[in-house]
């Protein structure tokens, strides 16, 4: 059950909002009626008694549950269509087909939406990091970054979020927001913002963005005049100190003066107070009277405020008036001296406080106490009197408030905009990295802040499930039996192998096979106990390899918290010795961000950390140790530059080995992990180097994919390094081979895409998914203005029946005549949704595929050179299926190379190597073509090869297998031997030029190839016999006795196949590569032969 939700309700300006009753769902998650964020649980509760009726209503609650999840999917999929559609467009294809029905109808909710989908287009990056903006101001409370983000990310952290909320004019709020957070901390007002926190940060960013001006306008002239005075005018007031010939007394006078003058300059500035520090004092006195107010006077709280500006705002620019651009050179020592004093004085003012420790400063109590008064009227005037804003800009916050909910803690509406500090596309993308660094910190942050009520209850907690219950569970539910926990044991994440030299069984655990996002961490769980089953009363060794251990190999902080306490009853007692095998500098981050987990492994003995397998032989004999074959090649040739140092804001110094697979940054110097001394190795594989630079002969910089930025080294060798990193790149790249994946989405891909998705589900057995795919196709139709005249109604309750091919191929069959420009794109995603489909799918996918093929020529001759391209890769694809379907392979040739068979401009097909099984497919495929149209066929195969052979004579060779189109021949050989069966050749068109080829190629090539002669010969003669051609008697009985003739065995050497046993087999066996050489006697003797026969 659910309770009410409570918490700021979000929602976007468009969104409908929903009655009262009814959960609300905005862009940015699922809301309950009472307005919270907690999930689908806050808007959905079971209420009542009675058998029944909690069963009806349970079942309704059911329905409602799913129509408010798709309703939030269709809302975060709208919302960010532009990086969630091209990885959504999968559960189209998904193998349970409720989940499919489920995404048909996201699909169609975002189309009825009236989804943009140019922002798929490349120029939409801006639009996203506006909304990603957006995002972050809308919350209102920073607090989960500001919770989150480690100590040396604060500076960057204060940067952004400064930059954005005055964008988007929600200063205020930040502030008052952060003040808070401080203040909840603090124990008096003396220990207010005196560390280093973001608050304090974020406050001095603002000084010095927001105060440049005014310091250069107010203390510039006093301070350029007490620089420019007399060299012998001096301000030490400290007896021990001072020059003999330097009096006391006036030294405190010219003290005084310069500190009347800059003090009055301060207090005639009011109206030259920037106003977001106006701003800043106002939330200031909002957040300290309210902590601190009735333990405080108001003049004790007007003083913080004062104490505030002039110590981190005024003094600083005071003291270092060079370093803050108010001068253009540094002060001579005795003016610095007589600034320092001067700054004493005034923070004396401003603090309200009188000097007791400096015995030379007590002199100027009574002067500083004179302006007490005047120091808090000053600040109470600047804290209490917030900037306003003008007409237009109020109207424009009061419209912003209606459609967004205020920060419950803001006491006042947000400021006018201001000449800001600009948003910048480095803010921006600042702005990301932090948030994509920290997200799963954020989610942890929010989580444990949030009541359970609000969520719901997991299906079991950490704490009350022992290793006997989660074992319990699991067994009942079968699990050992099901696909995905052998599919999660067949990853090898935890297996058992060989013995330590203390004779106990060694366990290894892999952490880079584990991934988060794709395997379930309960059932690895599962798996390790499983495993450990029979050594719960043992004692074992394990070892973990973090080689390469990165974020997504990664527990989250609960399945953390699970791990161990499920396993710590049957683990840990047993547990001899932990190896920990080439630790990194990832794996010391997490056991820090973690320490509260790891706190009783902190220090432990049965710790030890090992970086090599000779290392780890001190404890495993090397014949014993199972490491993968993965982390044991990265020892293998290696090139290691020893005294490199890593630039970072801690230089390091390191070893950098580079290997055949990847290159290793091992540390010199031994870090803290788990409060042991480690030594830190990072791997990065060739496969993740997306840039190496030479910046100059002694320093380079490596760029890693999904790494904050480039890594810099410095070392003698630089030159040789990047070398054999860039030889080492290179070598991978050449390894890959093209990946058949879902490319970028661009918005002309969508109605071709989503229309496979439609027509494909149409004919799924699952007569919900049928209504889902229905009205999907109802709304593309209606979406994109599809014309299919008339025939789709989209309405609820339709009974469609599973045999409705027919309805699907007339459907396709329409829109291929009335939107053939759709074609490629169609074409593309039906080949991608062929190979992800069943069996039975995929015979429907080719009845609705074929209409749309002769659609092709169109765009053979178009004049983009990219549409052109793509039909070569459309039927480059449908090559690579037809190869790789086997089941599928005789309707790939009736369905789809059938109807090639009549289109002339497609009929050009690729060599792909004489033997080889692409070669004799598309030999095959030629059968299928000719059955559509034979003499155009037959016409380009015979002519196309008889120029081939021509052609050879330009260049010619001492044996025509030597030559290099000998490939070709040979492969339009076969096709002739395919097509020459019933006639398809058109032999009595063609008789001249097929005995021309075979007079020219008998006996050459290998014995497959002379038997593949031998058979086109007998096929030919077959088809004179056959064809109906008008022939007397006495010649159709010379043909019959010539084709029983060749069929002997002693007519094979007339072929040079006198060795095999039958010609028709041989010639179907093929071996790619093979040559056999003939004697030109031979060759020469075997064509007078078969020319003799061919002319009789």
């Amino acid at each position: 059950t659910g309770g009410t939700a409570t918490g700021p309700t979000w929602r976007r300006a468009s969104d409908s909002v929903s009655p009262s009753c009814s959960p609300q769902v905005g862009a940015l998650g699922v809301v309950g009626p009472g307005g919270g964020i907690g999930g689908v649980a806050g808007g959905v509760g079971v209420v009542g008694s009675g058998g029944g009726g909690i069963r009806k209503r349970n079942v309704n609650n059911t329905i409602a549950l799913r129509n408010v999840t798709v309703t939030a999917m269709s809302n975060l999929l709208n919302a960010n269509i532009e990086s969630g559609l091209v990885h959504a467009i999968g559960l189209g294809y998904h193998r349970d087909p409720q989940t499919r029905a489920a995404f048909m109808e996201v699909l169609t909710r975002i189309l009825l939406q009236g989804t943009e989908f140019e922002t798929l287009a490349e120029s939409a990056l801006h639009e996203r990091y506006r909304k990603l903006v957006d995002l972050v101001t809308l919350l209102g409370d920073p607090m989960a970054l500001a919770h989150v983000v480690a100590p040396d990310q604060l500076d960057d952290l204060s940067r952004v979020l400064v930059a954005v909320f005055d964008s988007k004019h929600h200063l205020g709020e930040l502030l008052i927001n952060m003040f808070n957070r401080e203040a909840e901390l603090a124990d008096s007002l003396q220990t207010l913002f005196r560390g280093n926190s973001l608050s304090s940060k974020i406050m001095s960013l603002c000084f010095r963005i927001y105060g440049q001006d005014y310091l250069s306008s107010v203390l510039l002239p006093e301070l350029t005049r007490i620089i420019n005075l007399p060299r012998q005018v001096s301000y030490e007031v400290d007896p021990s100190r001072i020059d003999p010939r330097e009096n006391l007394e006036e030294n405190q006078r010219n003290l005084t003066d310069i500190t009347e003058r800059v003090y009055g300059c301060i207090l005639n500035s009011f109206d030259d107070f920037p106003k977001q520090l106006k701003l800043m004092s106002h939330c200031l006195l909002q957040v300290i009277s309210q902590r601190f107010g009735p333990s405080s006077t108001d003049e004790q709280i007007i003083s913080v405020i004062g104490t505030i500006v002039f110590l981190r705002f005024i003094n600083p620019a005071i003291v270092s008036p060079y370093e803050h651009g108010l001068c253009s050179t540094e002060p001579a020592p005795k003016v610095k001296r007589g600034l320092t004093f001067l700054s004493k004085l005034l923070q004396s003012i401003a603090g309200q406080i009188t000097f007791s420790k400096e015995l030379h400063m007590l002199v100027f109590n009574e002067y500083v106490q004179r302006h007490f008064q005047s120091c808090r009227d000053f600040f109470r005037r600047v804290s209490e009197n917030p900037p306003t804003a003008d007409a237009e800009e109020v109207a424009a916050a009061a419209a912003r408030r209606q459609q967004q909910t205020p920060h419950p803690t803001s006491p006042f509406p947000p400021h006018q905009p201001q000449p800001l500090p600009h948003q910048t596309d480095s803010h921006l993308f600042l702005l990301h990295r932090l948030l994509w660094m920290n997200q799963e910190r954020i989610g942890d942050f929010l989580s444990s802040s949030r009541d359970h009520r609000q969520v719901g209850r997991r299906p079991w907690s950490s704490m009350d499930m022992s290793s006997v219950k989660f074992e319990e569970f699991m067994s009942k539910s079968n699990m050992a039996e099901k696909e995905e926990f052998k599919s999660v044991k067949s990853l090898n994440i935890f297996y058992q192998a060989g013995y330590s030299r203390a004779n106990l069984p060694v366990f290894y655990y892999i952490a880079r096979r584990y991934k988060h996002t794709e395997v379930n961490s309960d059932l690895l769980v599962y798996h390790v106990l499983l495993t450990l089953k029979q050594h719960y009363h043992k004692s074992f060794d394990l070892v973990i390899d973090f080689t390469h251990t990165c974020a997504e190999n990664r527990f989250k902080s609960d399945c953390l918290n699970r791990w161990f306490v499920i396993t710590s009853e049957k683990f840990y007692p047993n547990l001899n010795n932990v190896y920990i095998y080439n630790c990194n500098n990832w794996v010391r981050e997490y056991t820090k961000f973690h320490e509260h987990i790891l706190a009783p492994l902190k220090g432990s003995r049965k710790l030890i950390f090992v970086e090599s397998p000779a290392r780890l032989a001190d404890y495993i004999a090397l014949e014993q140790q199972k490491l993968p074959g993965g982390t044991l090649i990265l020892e293998e040739d290696l090139k290691v530059f020893n005294n490199a140092l890593k630039l970072s804001h801690k230089d390091t110094k390191v070893c950098i080995k580079v290997g055949p697979q990847a290159i290793q940054v091992t540390s010199a110097e031994k870090s803290k992990v788990l409060g042991h001394n480690v030594l830190l190795n990072d791997v990065y594989y060739a496969s993740e180097i997306e840039e190496v630079c030479l910046v100059d002969d002694n320093q380079f910089t490596l760029t890693i994919t999904n790494d904050s930025g480039p890594l810099s080294f410095i070392h003698d060798s630089c030159d040789s390094i990047v070398q054999s990193i860039v030889h080492i790149r290179t070598r991978w790249a050449l390894s890959q081979t093209d990946a058949a994946v879902h490319t970028k989405i661009r918005p002309r891909d969508v109605p071709g895409t989503l229309l496979n998705i439609a027509l494909l589900n149409l004919g799924s057995s699952d007569p919900n998914l049928r209504s889902a795919a229905y009205n999907l196709l109802c709304a593309l139709t209606q979406t994109f203005d599809l014309k299919i005249e008339g025939q789709l109604l989209e309405t609820t309750g339709l009974c469609i029946p599973a045999n409705n091919t027919l309805f699907i191929k007339g459907i396709s069959n329409t829109l291929s005549q009335n939107e053939s420009h759709l074609t490629l794109e169609f074409l593309e995603e039906c080949i991608q949704g062929f190979q992800q489909s069943s069996i039975e799918m995929k015979h429907l996918c080719l009845e609705y595929m074929s209409p749309w093929l002769k659609n092709l020529v169109r765009f053979c001759r178009h004049p983009d050179d990219n549409k052109r391209q793509k039909v070569v890769c459309i039927l480059d694809k449908l090559i690579s299926v037809t190869l790789s379907q086997v089941e599928m392979y005789p309707n790939f040739q009736a369905k789809i190379w059938s109807n090639f068979g009549e289109l002339h401009d497609l009929l050009d097909i690729r060599s792909r190597g004489f033997g080889s099984l692409p070669a004799e497919v598309m030999a095959d495929t030629a059968v299928a073509l000719a059955a559509s149209n034979v003499q155009l066929v037959s016409k380009k195969v015979i002519t196309r090869l008889c120029r081939i052979i021509a052609e050879t004579c330009t260049s010619p060779t001492s044996t025509l297998e030597a030559h290099n189109m000998w490939n070709d021949i040979a492969i339009l050989l076969r096709f002739l031997l395919m097509l020459s069966f019933n006639n398809s050749l058109n032999v009595a068109a063609h008789l001249p030029l097929l005995f021309h080829i075979v007079t020219l190629l008998v006996c050459t090539g290998p014995v497959s190839l002379r038997a593949s002669i031998h058979g086109l010969v007998i096929n030919i003669i077959h088809s004179l016999c056959t064809c109906q051609l008008e022939l007397s008697e006495s010649t159709l009985h010379h043909l019959k006795h010539y084709l029983t003739e060749f069929t002997l065995t002693e007519y094979y050497q007339v072929f040079g196949i006198s060795s095999i046993k039958s010609a028709a087999v041989s010639a179907f066996r093929t071996k790619s590569g093979e040559r056999t050489v003939s004697s030109a006697g031979e060759t020469a003797s075997a064509a007078a032969a078969a020319a003799a026969a061919a002319a009789a």
